[in-house]
């Protein structure tokens, strides 16, 4: 089971803000264009609706006995806010993801360049790590 985040919930997790650092901390902000700053403005966006919902399911499932370890149809974490396509995984591997907070999870094919890199690829999904930051 994923360690430290401890303090709520049945499953020991509690909400955390993500922040990373850029690529080359050095480098001055005017490299990142408004749009690719928008586009990981939008990935944040999708992550923390996914935070929500793996909330909501861990409060169901306590009411309900549900075993924490089913798989949840998390959404696609990528830039475009109109994207509802959905990407089951178990809460752990989701925890697992998310313990790097420059991390992504998306469906194949929605992974934008200009903005990160595929650092995983599974059947259903990639993992992608932000190369520029807001």
């Amino acid at each position: 089971a994923p360690t430290g985040r401890g303090g709520a919930g049945a499953t020991g997790y509690v909400r955390i803000h993500r922040t990373y650092s850029r690529p080359d901390p050095g480098a001055p902000m005017s490299d990142v264009s408004p749009s690719q700053r928008r586009l990981v403005e939008n990935e944040l966006i999708m992550e923390s609706l996914n935070r929500r919902l793996e909330e909501r399911v861990e409060e169901i499932r306590d009411e309900t006995g549900v075993p924490g370890s089913e798989p949840v149809r998390f959404f696609c974490e990528c830039s475009d806010l109109q994207c509802r396509g959905r990407i089951t995984l178990t809460p752990e591997r989701f925890e697992q993801i998310h313990r790097d907070p420059a991390l992504f999870v998306l469906l194949p094919g929605h992974e934008n360049a200009s903005i990160e890199v595929v650092v995983d690829t599974w059947g259903d999904h990639v993992v992608v790590r932000k190369t520029v930051t807001t």
